[in-house]
């Protein structure tokens, strides 16, 4: 193989994935289309792209299939209006063997044929990947708009040193100095504000690349299981996300679809006896509410049975005595290896990953929820912020350490007596609103030396929080300020916690680990403390 184009690889590898996927798309709709001259005349051309790129960079198994599949669209053209559904299924496990011969930089399976993989998991790493570096694209525009706001950062500098100069020499006053700086620093502010707008807006994108990629998870399946009949919906494709939470969204949202197309919607047959329509329908939909990003996946099928997961946990052995309504009964498919599925498939059972989806979405900082009614159906609603850089928290001293919690999981914070705090059986509770809440101790849970201030006269710091629907105070020692940080994750090498999620700094140099209300009320529910109840 020729080097000579080595280092164009990954972003031909990122643009033929992306032509790969208009592909997948239109063939998804290609029965309904009412042009489809236009439909089939856009594959064509993609596929041709994806060849002639192919052959510059010597991917030549890729070259060779992608032709092949060339000849044979080069036929359908002719008559478009016959094409039957048994050639577009030709047509979509070539192009998924094509991405995956190029995903694996044009290396053959170890049988000697193109990769068999790529039949959603298409939508996910496989074995043979060699990991690349990623690309965005960016709009020359927005490049330009960037190179501006850096010379005006950089022209502002200027005026700073300048300023500083003329006071060392004497030829301007310390107020007058102070009164410019000020003017300076404000403009300083507003040019990295911007800048960093920009530069955040360049990591957005919309989500119509990943529902695409999670239709051909719903094709599959509907191919392999001729008893039930699915219908698709999307909804809010243009809605655009930060790629950091894209690329983690994909995995917890294929768990969702294939519970809710294996063990949520009906078969054809079960649904005529229901007196429903013979086509379940799984609708996913994309929105941007405030600074979170909603997305609902919702099917019309069998609902969850409240009771039948109270049944099956007791018959598991679990302790089922603070199941005290439908919703906690519910969420229980969000423990570790529980499921209601009689038997194992080749798909899911309902619940089977259900907890690694709650943990992908925790650790992006987002929540998860479920609505659901037994004969109509359910829905999984997903609320995450809609970019991994900036988060607005409030930040709080725990025992002499800086924490950050994030804004989306505070109610309210309060400065209380501490004879509002009651105790009964040795547990703590706080009066918020009219609605008895459970306390937590943050000071004894992250507690250094086992000592913390008990003076009165400082009271009691509270900051309200609510996880699952649910209530509680976290008592403090101090509640600072609001502010907003650009959060990294933790160190390869740091020491693992349950409850954080990431780390920044401060103004003043100093480290802020930022907490996870969620992950801290998991935590204490796993500990045995009835304080999470």
């Amino acid at each position: 193989m020729d080097n000579s184009n080595d280092q164009y690889i990954p972003e031909f590898i990122a643009e033929a994935t992306e032509l790969l996927d208009k592909v997948t798309q239109a063939l998804d709709g290609f029965l309904e289309a009412s042009e489809k001259t236009k439909v089939i005349d856009s594959i064509f051309r993609n596929i041709h792209t994806v060849k002639g790129s192919s052959g510059i960079f010597s991917f030549t198994n890729t070259q060779k299939i992608a032709h092949e599949l060339e000849n044979h669209l080069s036929k359908l053209k002719e008559t478009p209006d016959k094409i039957s559904s048994s050639d577009l299924t030709y047509i979509h496990k070539e192009t998924q063997k094509i991405k995956a011969l190029i995903t694996a930089h044009d290396k053959l399976g170890e049988n000697g044929k193109a990769p068999e993989g790529a039949e959603p998991d298409s939508s996910l790493p496989s074995k043979n990947t060699i990991q690349t570096q990623e690309f965005i694209r960016v709009p020359v525009g927005t490049v330009n708009d960037m190179m501006n706001g850096i010379a005006e950062i950089f022209l502002i500098r200027n005026q700073m040193v300048y300023l500083l100069e003329r006071f060392k020499s004497g030829k301007d006053e310390r107020k007058d100095v102070l009164h410019n700086w000020e003017i300076l620093d404000s403009s300083l502010r507003r040019g990295i504000g911007e800048l960093e707008r920009i530069a955040m807006g360049m990591r957005m994108m919309p989500v119509q690349g990943l529902f695409s990629r999670l239709s051909t998870v719903v094709s599959t399946y509907t191919k392999q299981s001729p008893n039930k009949k699915i219908r698709f919906v999307t909804q809010g494709e243009s809605t655009e996300l930060d790629k950091k939470v894209l690329d983690t969204l994909g995995e917890p949202l294929i768990h969702l679809i294939r519970n809710g197309m294996d063990h949520g919607i009906e078969t054809s047959e079960e649904r005529k006896q229901k007196r429903k329509i013979e086509v379940g329908t799984l609708t996913l939909s994309a929105s941007i509410a405030g600074n979170e990003a909603i997305i609902e996946l919702e099917d019309d099928g069998k609902g969850i049975d409240a009771q039948k997961l109270i049944q099956v946990a007791k018959d598991k052995g679990l302790d089922t005595s603070r199941i005290t309504d439908e919703k906690s009964a519910i969420d229980l498919i969000f423990m570790p290896g529980f499921s209601t599925a009689e038997k194992i498939t080749d798909v899911s059972g309902r619940g089977v990953g259900m907890d690694a989806v709650k943990g992908s979405v925790s650790s992006l900082g987002g929540r998860i929820f479920i609505s659901t009614k037994v004969g109509e159906g359910t829905k999984f609603t997903i609320k995450l912020p809609v970019s991994m850089s900036l988060l607005p928290v409030v930040l709080v001293g725990i025992n002499g350490y800086k924490y950050a919690i994030p804004n989306h999981d505070i109610m309210e914070t309060r400065h209380v007596s501490l004879d509002q705090i009651k105790t009964n059986s040795g547990e703590e509770y706080y009066d918020f609103n009219g609605e008895i809440v459970p306390t937590l101790d943050l000071r004894k849970l992250f507690t250094v030396d086992a000592t913390f201030d008990e003076e009165k006269s400082r009271g009691c710091p509270l900051v309200i929080f609510k996880v699952d629907g649910y209530y509680i105070s976290g008592r403090v020692s101090t509640i600072e300020k609001n502010m907003e940080l650009i959060v990294k994750p933790l160190p390869d090498l740091s020491p693992v916690s349950p409850f954080i999620t990431g780390v920044s700094i401060l103004p003043t140099g100093d480290p802020v680990f930022v907490l996870s209300m969620m992950r801290l009320r998991e935590h204490i529910q796993k500990e045995g403390s009835s304080n999470a109840t």
